[in-house]
């Protein structure tokens, strides 16, 4: 392995998920960043549960292709410049085969409640997956998987809200829904990442900046939804105040997702950030807040600050975490 070669001191852990992330120093995309980070998820397969011999799941998070995507618009018939307008947005989604019948239905629906939302639907299509890798647990739960495409005339906060409507009204599962990223997830190890989804190997698949996550569920079941990263984040750990991070949440007006702790946390930090305006290192201090004995070192100005935090918030994500977060132009990585 490339990682113990480089850092043959570092104990190897065989009990929590696996995390990484890669950017380039130069910030230009480049289909070897993507490959990296998928092998270096093969590395850290010690770092990942086993059901019936089947991984509980992995992932990555990555710019969004806009070269692929350049691709695909002009193949629909339309201005393939368009991905690389910074008002261009991609979204995967998972909904249950039961449902399959009702795509349509979902399609209209993002049509409708995105017109409310300045948002302009071009594209839709099935997107490529090859089933054949997947074992007899994840063939069992597997969604189909979509993809839409289309301009936000306000970003991505219109994107974010409309996929709270579509997870309320509709048995889907918005796994990412980005002008800056997309997020791909499988319930499974992660040899079979790039297999389920080809497009992950085209050498037209470019990113400046990839999260990767390999996952291992103590207190949750396997399924494709609870696969990482989320919309912003990886996450490895346990939150022991998860509670009172539901609870403020939901003070906050930030609607939760009813799934994993992980989940949860993701959907607070993409309220704060959407509803909240806050940066993400912002929303993180708030949800992660330093330790008291920290704090005492922090000149008076920041002592004050934090102790706010503190005393208006609370430790909301309390517990051993390391994370691994983007958003738009900011990556905030932490333990």
């Amino acid at each position: 392995m490339e990682f113990r070669k480089a850092y043959p001191d570092v104990p190897i852990g065989h009990d929590a998920c696996g995390i990484i992330a890669i950017a380039e120093k130069a910030g230009k995309p480049t289909h070897a960043n993507v490959q990296r980070v998928i092998e270096s998820l093969y590395s850290m397969a010690h770092r990942a549960g086993l059901i019936r011999g089947e991984g509980d799941g992995t992932g990555i998070q990555t710019d969004l292709p806009r070269e692929l995507w350049a691709g695909y618009l002009e193949e629909a018939g339309f201005d393939g410049n368009l991905a690389n307008n910074p008002r261009f947005f991609v979204g995967h989604l998972f909904i249950p085969k039961s449902s399959a019948e009702r795509v349509q239905e979902l399609m209209d629906l993002i049509r409708v409640e995105g017109s409310r939302r300045g948002i302009k639907l071009l594209l839709e299509r099935r997107g490529e997956i090859n089933s054949s890798v997947l074992g007899p647990v994840g063939k069992r739960t597997e969604p189909l998987f979509f993809q839409v495409a289309g301009l936000s005339t306000d970003g991505d906060g219109p994107l974010w809200e409309l996929g709270l409507v579509l997870e309320e009204r509709f048995p889907v599962h918005v796994v990412s829904l980005s002008t800056s990223a997309v997020v791909y997830k499988v319930r499974g190890s992660a040899e079979i990442l790039k297999r389920y989804y080809p497009e992950l190997s085209r050498a037209e698949y470019k990113s400046a900046i990839t999260l990767g996550h390999n996952r291992y569920s103590t207190n949750t079941m396997s399924t494709f939804e609870a696969v990482q990263p989320f919309g912003l984040l990886g996450h490895n750990g346990e939150i022991n105040t998860i509670e009172r991070l539901r609870r403020e949440g939901r003070f906050l007006g930030i609607p939760l997702t009813n799934g994993s702790d992980s989940q949860d946390l993701n959907r607070v930090l993409e309220g704060l950030l959407y509803r909240y305006a806050l940066s993400l290192p912002e929303a993180l201090d708030i949800v992660f807040p330093p330790i008291l004995g920290e704090i005492k070192n922090y000149s008076p100005a920041l002592q004050d600050l934090y102790m706010a935090l503190r005393q208006r918030f609370g430790p909301l994500a309390q517990g051993p975490a390391a994370l691994v977060t983007r958003h738009r132009e900011e990556a905030v990585f932490c333990t």
